[in-house]
């Protein structure tokens, strides 16, 4: 299970590094550009497009590690569901008892 969890995890941190550094590096671009044209014409045609992919980088980067948490959750909940489930849940040589016990005269009784 923790092999698959910290894949989970490094892949949302690297999704919003990837989305923050896009994000930078679109703004600057096209700062650099209206900087160096000083053309309204630019500025006109491209400033929509450009608050598009701002609008889907941010939440890429915001919605990685949302989707990374919601799905090492999962995982969690299938190992604890299924403890034989190879790989995720426990070895299947540990036995695992439940103990109900009576309210009446205070005594557990093992759940077969």
């Amino acid at each position: 299970m923790d092999p698959i969890l910290a894949l989970l995890d490094s892949l949302g941190s690297l999704i919003t590094t990837v989305a923050i550094a896009g994000f930078i590096v679109l703004n600057l671009g096209f700062i650099a550009l209206v900087a160096l044209r000083r053309d309204r014409a630019i500025v006109n045609r491209w400033t929509k497009p450009l608050v598009v992919a701002d609008t889907v980088l941010l939440l890429v980067a915001g919605g990685a590690p949302a989707a990374s948490w919601a799905l090492r959750t999962s995982v969690r909940a299938v190992a604890i569901a299924m403890p034989d489930l190879p790989g995720i849940g426990a070895p299947s040589d540990t036995k695992v008892t439940v103990e109900v016990s009576d309210p009446m005269e205070g005594r557990a009784y093992p759940l077969p």
